[in-house]
This record gives structure tokens, sequence and C-alpha cells, in this order.
């Protein structure tokens, strides 16, 4: 049996991305849906020292001045994300060669969102 790790880099904030492609290169930041915590962070909002678990009321006037792009995680649309994320890669692994080179097209194609 083959196991891989896939690692979605701030995946809620590159989710996001996906549907708004103005977003490249902006700081964007997903909070919690229910606290309103920092849940995930754009390497952008990062690089502001925009902490994991942040709450926003203590970032709001940062995320004002820097234009962070920031949204709220919601529960059904947010959860689907994840699910369609590991059928996908479920459907398209046959081999492990296949497995590497679409890994290093998909990680190509990123790159250019």
């Amino acid at each position: 049996m083959t196991f891989a790790l896939i690692e979605g880099n701030s995946f809620y904030c590159s989710w996001e991305r996906v549907f708004d492609p103005y977003l490249k290169g902006r700081p964007v930041i997903v909070l919690s849906h229910n606290d309103g915590c920092a849940v995930a962070r754009a390497a952008e909002a990062k690089a502001l020292s925009i902490r994991m678990g942040e709450p926003f009321f203590r970032i709001r006037e940062l995320c004002k001045r820097e234009r962070v792009a920031v949204f709220y995680h919601t529960l059904g649309h947010d959860t689907d994300q994840p699910q369609r994320s590991v059928s996908t890669t479920v459907h398209l692994i046959e081999a492990i060669n296949d497995t590497i080179i679409l890994v290093m097209a998909a990680e190509a194609g990123a790159r250019q969102i």
C-alpha cells in the first residue's frame, strides 16, 4: 500500500483565490465561523505578522490599512472544498509514475494562479 501526504498550503486562502484571481499576491485571511479568529493565512498575511488564532478585533485596523482580504469560514461551503480535492486526487492516482507527473503538473499550474 502506498501513502501520500498532500499538503494544502494555506488551504482555505488558496481556495478563495481559486474563485477570485484578483486576490493573487494580496494578503488573505480566513476567520473561524464562530469566534472570528484567523484560521488560515496566506504568505502575504503571515508577512504582516498576523498570527494563527489571532482574534479579528485585534487586527481589524491592520487588515484595513494593508488591504487584507478577509473571509469567514462557512461550514457548508468550506467543508466541501477538502472533499472535492481528495476525491479529485483519488481519481487521478493510477500509478506512482503518473502521480509524480500529475503532482508536478499541478504544482506548475498552481504557481500560475
